[in-house]
């Protein structure tokens, strides 16, 4: 693992929406295997389930998605590939039935976020869902709330690591000789077992893998948590800069503004606050 860069992992999931492009489950996932360590086995398994979820994101459609699942289990496939067909399917579409609304550990968040989001042919797929939950955590730390007063955050350090497990290795750097920590995943052993009786468990793995890393970014350093900022054109993430020791102006009593650094965002937002625009939904995740 990298401790220098494990809070891209959490970034890229907040960052990169699923909702506007599947393809960016890909982008995280790129991360994932950047900062942690694995067997190439499981990473392999792990890739080809990412990329069967992408194609049954595009479809949001459970039942014509289950149409597809059903061209792709002909026979000859072996023991873990329907395995993996099944715990991409159902990464996607946990939802279907009346999953979300009697038995899902989060249907609270019906309530939070209105039935508009999970009903209709836009509907939020399980990963979806994950990552709008994931980003108000991030808004609510950003915000100077105490770590105890966010539910949500004690909810995601209380789910486990289940899928991480640390150990030590020896790393080599410019003649140099080092030992750090090592932190490995063990992909969901689901893969495993007899599908569909059971859950597949792949929301959970990427929930314990988010919790690690945001956790791991915010013990770090002391002044980590007031390094994470939200832009205020595009509603991106991000850790660069200075540590900010305020949130709050003395002089208007508002809450600085922060910007993407290395971009126009502050230009854009100036421009168009002078035009009478406000910055909002049209922009929220506008690059990602």
């Amino acid at each position: 693992m990298n401790e220098d860069h494990i809070h891209n992992v959490f970034l890229a999931f907040a960052n990169h929406s699923c909702r506007s492009n599947p393809e960016n489950l890909k982008k995280i996932f790129h991360e994932i295997e950047q900062n942690f360590y694995t067997d190439e086995t499981e990473f392999n398994r792990a890739r080809a389930v990412i990329s069967l979820m992408v194609t049954l994101a595009k479809i949001k459609n459970p039942t014509t998605a289950a149409e597809l699942i059903e061209e792709m289990l002909p026979p000859e496939l072996n023991y873990f590939q329907k395995a993996a067909i099944n715990t991409a399917f159902d990464a996607i579409y946990r939802y279907r039935g009346d999953y979300c609304e009697t038995s899902c550990s989060f249907r609270d968040r019906r309530n939070r976020w209105g039935n508009g989001l999970f009903s209709g042919a836009n509907r939020l797929n399980c990963v979806e869902c994950e990552q709008l939950e994931f980003s108000e955590i991030l808004e609510q730390i950003i915000s100077g709330r105490g770590y105890r007063e966010i539910d949500l955050f004690s909810s995601l350090i209380n789910s486990g690591y289940e899928y991480i497990r640390t150990g030590v290795g020896i790393f080599e750097s410019g003649g140099k000789t080092d030992i750090k920590e090592k932190v490995y995943l063990q992909f969901p052993v689901v893969l495993s077992l007899d599908i569909p009786s059971i859950k597949c468990g792949f929301i959970e793995y990427l929930r314990s893998i988010m919790a690690y890393s945001l956790c791991k970014f915010l013990m770090q350093r002391e002044n980590n948590r007031l390094r994470l900022k939200q832009c205020a054109w595009c509603s991106m993430f991000e850790t660069s800069g200075k540590a900010q020791k305020t949130r709050i102006s003395p002089r208007t009593n508002k809450a600085y503004l922060t910007f993407c650094a290395g971009t126009s965002c502050k230009d854009d937002y100036y421009r168009d606050r002078r035009k009478g625009k406000k910055p909002g939904i049209d922009n929220a995740h506008a690059g990602k």
